[in-house]
């Protein structure tokens, strides 16, 4: 016991020492920021463009932190980049200065600002002449490639090309590139108006075939779009038109409820191609068969297809955990065989997950070339394809929550089906041909066991 006390008073003596002897560290602010003058920056400027500066920054008293550059279009910060400055000298810099629609040529405030690690500021800005680019030509790129040069019409900011265009004409545009850069802007569709980078083909349309087109790259109007857009909704939510003939809308959707669909008639959209795997069609309707969740429709009324793809809450592709799975390869495909998914990552199809964590896909056997058979989803002479967790390179049949597991072939699917040593899912016989032509077949991915057992199971069967 004695012992014990004696420790304890020999260690709290020693820490009083030490508190004594130790010295409170104090933050130091700055009075003043750094010395700051502007070298050199670009007078002016085209909007989709680039300036570039040079600062020269210092200080006797602090070390320095940063130096940034602050575009500004009347108070808006439009475009920003931060220099870290750790000692004295000259610094070089460059900012973009954005294409935006509506906003006049004018003076752009160039904002500089220069701290020490006293937190100290010092402020400068100058002003540069930013002017919209009068680009010599545009280039009007439809949905099948084909690239239409457009020409000023006369008008400030306004181009114009005259084709035989369809009378429903879905396309992008592209500028020459901005004088002094190889920047080229992007021009496309997006919540229903004409925005730059936006990915959506612009849906022109008109009474008839052969007109003229318009963009202004001032205010991003674009003509003409005669053909009212129709007004298609499912389930009371409207679609969005992304393209000429393209809609789509996000639901939450449930396992075996109805969907209602407005601006097509039932005729008409039973002449559609729905997809059997998520769809059950009746006289009245349509139920939807996969489980519930979050799902993107896309509706085409040109091609009269349908299609769903499990999403996130926040509308991106879902993984596996999401209950997604996706398919790619050759020799499988919808609506037609000529629409093979092949190896294009981040473009594989997402099948229907029926029941938890197994998946189904569902369709004809018909010849490579068949582009008219609807449902024609598996090639009768050939197959090579494999799942993923993912639309993407990644998590995959053999691997399917990353660690190996056995790959089974359920009942009489190794009639039809092998898998390679790389897991893809192929034909046992690939000299001959072992589907029947025309005839129906499913395959179904059962991962109910894959986590747990390290089990996948895969069914083929002739329906």
């Amino acid at each position: 016991m004695k012992n014990i006390v004696k420790a304890t008073i020999a260690l709290t003596a020693a820490a009083s020492v030490f508190m004594s002897c130790k010295k409170e560290f104090e933050y130091v602010f700055a009075d003043k920021g750094p010395n700051l003058s502007v070298a050199s920056y670009s007078e002016s400027a085209d909007m989709g463009g680039r300036l570039t500066f040079s600062v020269d920054v210092s200080d006797s008293d602090f070390a320095l932190s940063t130096v940034k550059a602050k575009l500004c279009f009347d108070q808006d910060v439009v475009s920003d980049t931060t220099i870290r400055t750790k000692e004295a000298g000259i610094y070089d810099g460059w900012l973009d200065v954005p294409f935006m629609k509506d906003i006049p040529n004018g003076n752009a405030a160039l904002v500089f600002e220069a701290q020490n690690v006293g937190q100290a500021i010092t402020r400068d800005t100058v002003y540069v002449a930013v002017s919209r680019p009068e680009f010599e030509y545009l280039t009007l790129v439809t949905a099948d490639g084909r690239q239409y040069r457009m020409e000023p019409a006369g008008e400030k900011y306004v181009y114009a090309v005259e084709g035989d265009f369809p009378p429903q004409c879905s396309a992008s545009i592209e500028s020459a590139p901005v004088p002094g850069t190889q920047n080229v802007l992007h021009f496309g569709w997006e919540s229903g108006a004409v925005e730059l980078d936006a990915e959506g083909m612009i849906p022109f349309s008109y009474s008839s075939t052969g007109y003229t087109i318009t963009f202004n790259t001032l205010t991003f109007e674009a003509s003409p779009f005669e053909i009212p857009q129709e007004a298609i909704s499912i389930n009371g939510q409207e679609m969005e038109m992304v393209s000429a003939g393209n809609y789509s809308v996000t639901l939450d959707l449930k396992q075996n409820s109805s969907l209602s669909v407005s601006g097509i008639e039932l005729t008409e959209l039973l002449s559609y191609y729905l997809d059997p795997d998520y769809l059950t069609i009746g006289t009245t309707g349509a139920a939807f068969n996969a489980v519930s969740g979050h799902y993107r429709i896309d509706l085409n009324t040109a091609a009269k297809t349908v299609r769903f793809t499990r999403v996130k809450e926040d509308g991106t592709d879902a993984t596996l955990a999401e209950g997604a799975l996706w398919l790619m390869g050759w020799g499988v495909a919808s609506p037609v065989m000529t629409n093979q998914f092949g190896w294009d990552s981040g473009n594989n199809y997402c099948m229907a997950e029926v029941r938890p964590m197994v998946f189904q896909f569902t369709g004809k056997a018909v010849a490579e070339t068949d582009g008219t058979t609807q449902g024609g989803r598996f090639r009768y002479d050939y197959v090579s394809a494999k799942y993923f967790a993912q639309n993407a390179w990644g998590n995959e049949c053999g691997k399917i929550f990353g660690s190996a597991t056995t790959v089974n072939l359920e009942g009489n699917s190794a009639q039809c089906l092998k898998m390679s040593d790389s897991y893809n899912i192929e034909l046992a016989d690939a000299s001959g041909a072992p589907l029947e032509l025309g005839a129906t077949y499913r395959l179904t991915i059962d991962l109910t066991k894959a986590e747990s057992d390290g089990i996948e199971t895969i069914r083929f069967d002739k329906l």
